[in-house]
C-alpha cells in the first residue's frame, strides 16, 4: 500500500477546493482595510503607466514622482507608498487600456484575465499530456493552491500572463512543424512584455538552433521595438536601462528577502549578518557574476545536447525564474506550474506535489518576518527534484 494512492490525493484535492470556497467566504465578508476583495495589491504598478500614457504624459512614464502621485489619488496612504512602474514602454502600452476602467472594474477585469491565463497554462500543459489524464484535475488544484500561485492571483500580479507564455512556447514546440515552431516564438517573443524572462526563453531558442522559432520571437520583439519608439523615442532603451537601475538598487534592500532570485537570497542572506553597504554591493556583483556563468553553462548543455531535449525545458523556466536579478516569490508559481513535465507519472508524483503545496505554505508564513529569505527551503526543494529529474532519463 502506497503512502498516497490516487484516491487519496483525490480526496485531498476536494479538500483543497472546500478550503477555497471557506476562504472567498470569509475574505468576503469578513474583509476590512487592506484585506478587502477590491485591495489592490500590485496592481498600482500597472494601472498607473496607463494613467500617464492616457494623461499624453509620454516622456514622464519613468518619472517615479508623478508615479507616486498618480498612485496616491487612487489609493491614497499615509505614507505615500507606490508601487513603481520599471517595465519597458511598450509593455505600458499594453497595460494602457487598465486606465480606461475605473481602479475596482480594472482589478477585477485583472483578475480575471489572470484566472483565464491559468486556465490556459493548464490546458496547453495538459494537451501535452503533462499529467496523468485521471490526476489531471486533482494535480492542477495543487498546483492553484500553492502560495506564489494564489497570491499572484488574489495579489494583482502577472505569473499567471508569464507562465501561459511559457507554456504556449513549450507546448508549440513539442509539436514540431514549421507552423508550430512559429507559434512557439511568437509565445517566446510576447514574454518579453517581462524582458528578464523573454530574454533567456529566446536565448534558449537560439541554443536549440530553432530558427523559426526564433523569427516569431524576433517578429514580436521588432513590434515591441516600435511601441516603445512610437511613445519615447528610438534611443528608449537606454533610457529604460536606466531607470530600471535605478529602481533595482532600491528593490534589493526593500524586497531582498521576498525574492526567490540566486541575487535576491544572496543579497537577503548577507543582509542577515551585515547591514555595511560595500558588503552588500560585493555580494551583488558576485551573484551577477555567479547567475551569468550558470546560465552559460546551462546554454552551452542545451546546445551540445548534454541535457535530454524533453526534459530541458523545465530547466529552462528554474533558470528564468531564478536567474533572472529581481524575481520575488510569487514568480516562483510560474516554475511550480510547470512541475508536472517533469515528476513521475505515479503515486511519487502525487506526493512531491503535496509537498510543493505544504514547503509554499511554510515559506508564505515566514515572509512577513521581513528578515530572512524566506522561500529559500522551496527553491532548494524545487531545484533538486527539478535538475535530478532533468538530467536523468
Amino acid at each position: 500500500m502506497t503512502l498516497l494512492s490516487y484516491d487519496r490525493f483525490r480526496r485531498l484535492s476536494y479538500a483543497l477546493i472546500c478550503g477555497w470556497i471557506l476562504g472567498a467566504i470569509l475574505y468576503l465578508l469578513l474583509g476590512t482595510g487592506t484585506f478587502t476583495t477590491f485591495y489592490p495589491g500590485d496592481l498600482p504598478g500597472f494601472y498607473v503607466p496607463g494613467v500617464i500614457l492616457e494623461r499624453g504624459l509620454f516622456h514622464e512614464l519613468y518619472n517615479f514622482e508623478l508615479q507616486r502621485v498618480i498612485e496616491n489619488e487612487f489609493w491614497p496612504t499615509p505614507e505615500n507608498k507606490y508601487y513603481a512602474f520599471a517595465y519597458p514602454p511598450y509593455t505600458a502600452i499594453l497595460l494602457w487600456p487598465l486606465a480606461w476602467f475605473p481602479p475596482i472594474t480594472a482589478k477585477i477585469l485583472w483578475t480575471v484575465l489572470q484566472i483565464a491565463a491559468l486556465c490556459g497554462t493548464f490546458l496547453l500543459l495538459s494537451w501535452q499530456g503533462a499529467c496523468p489524464a485521471r490526476a489531471r484535475v486533482p494535480s492542477w488544484i495543487f498546483l492553484a493552491s500553492c502560495a506564489p500561485v494564489m497570491t499572484s492571483v488574489m495579489g494583482a500580479q502577472n505569473t499567471c500572463f508569464s507562465a501561459f507564455l511559457f507554456a504556449g512556447t513549450y507546448v508549440f514546440m513539442q509539436h514540431g512543424s514549421s507552423r508550430a515552431n512559429l507559434l512557439a516564438g511568437i509565445f517566446a517573443g510576447a514574454l518579453l512584455y517581462k524582458p528578464q524572462f523573454g530574454l533567456i526563453l529566446v536565448a534558449y531558442l537560439l541554443c536549440l538552433r530553432n530558427w523559426k522559432a526564433l523569427g516569431g520571437a524576433g517578429l514580436i520583439g521588432a513590434i515591441y521595438y516600435l511601441m516603445g519608439a512610437s511613445i519615447s523615442g528610438w534611443m528608449w532603451p537606454a533610457q529604460w536601462i536606466s531607470h530600471a537601475s535605478t529602481f533595482g538598487l532600491h528593490n534589493y534592500t526593500v524586497n531582498g528577502h521576498q525574492m526567490v532570485s540566486a541575487n535576491g537570497l544572496l543579497f537577503s542572506l548577507t543582509r542577515m549578518f551585515s547591514e555595511n553597504s560595500s558588503h552588500l554591493s560585493t555580494i551583488l556583483s558576485v551573484s551577477h557574476i555567479l547567475s551569468l556563468l550558470l546560465l552559460g553553462g546551462f546554454f552551452a548543455a542545451v546546445a551540445f545536447r548534454k541535457i535530454p531535449s524533453s526534459k530541458s525545458f523545465a530547466l529552462v523556466v528554474l533558470a528564468a525564474v531564478c536567474l533572472s536579478p529581481q524575481t520575488l516569490f510569487y514568480d516562483f508559481g510560474i516554475a511550480l506550474l510547470f512541475l508536472p513535465i517533469i515528476l513521475p507519472r505515479n503515486e511519487d508524483g502525487f506526493l512531491m506535489l503535496v509537498q510543493a503545496l505544504v514547503l509554499s505554505w511554510l515559506c508564505e508564513a515566514v515572509r512577513p518576518i521581513g528578515t530572512v529569505p524566506a522561500y529559500l527551503p522551496l527553491v532548494a526543494w524545487y531545484s533538486y527534484v527539478v535538475f535530478t529529474r532533468a538530467t536523468h532519463e
